[in-house]
């Protein structure tokens, strides 16, 4: 019985190590891939960017989002876990809109809590008080590879944003 017992032991254990080997590949390869399409949407955003003779007024993010102020903000500066409340339009570079709140109740969340897409939560630390602007986001600091409603899969984002109200 130990024997049988020391057997089954030692092929559960391969077969567990071989499961977590494969799972950590996989991982890898999700990242990579994230990576390579970060660095295909920063391609075509920097090429909309440049069609559109915005080059000169936009700021690039560490993380790869584009920002293009319109109208500086003249209030508080941004900061994690103040709440914020945003007037947005979204759109694909083609200008298809996919949502908006411009006519509707102003959108609120808490800045830096994962509440939002994350290319949102890069940008608004980059906003104060009253700010205007448009955001450029990649697909990976958006909604990624996944559907989200009519958002297809590694889709470049792009939000009209109004910064209304910093409550820290």
């Amino acid at each position: 019985m130990n024997k049988r017992f020391y057997t089954y032991t030692k092929r559960l254990l391969a077969a567990s190590l071989f499961l977590c080997a494969g799972l950590l590949v996989a991982a890898c390869s999700n990242d990579s891939d994230a990576d390579s399409q970060l660095d295909r949407d920063i391609g075509v955003i920097e090429e909309f960017l440049a069609e559109n003779n915005l080059t000169n007024s936009a700021t690039q993010t560490e993380e790869g989002v584009f920002i293009v102020v319109t109208t500086p903000g003249t209030g508080v500066q941004a900061q994690n876990g103040d709440v914020l409340r945003v007037r947005y339009t979204g759109t694909f570079l083609d200008g298809t809109v996919f949502d908006s709140n411009v006519g509707r109740n102003a959108f609120e969340f808490t800045l830096g809590q994962g509440r939002v897409i994350q290319g949102w939560d890069i940008a608004f630390q980059q906003f104060s008080e009253g700010e205007e602007a448009t955001i450029y986001i990649p697909s990976p600091l958006g909604y990624g590879r996944f559907r989200q409603g009519s958002i297809p899969p590694n889709s470049i984002l792009v939000f009209d944003i109004e910064l209304e109200r910093v409550n820290p």
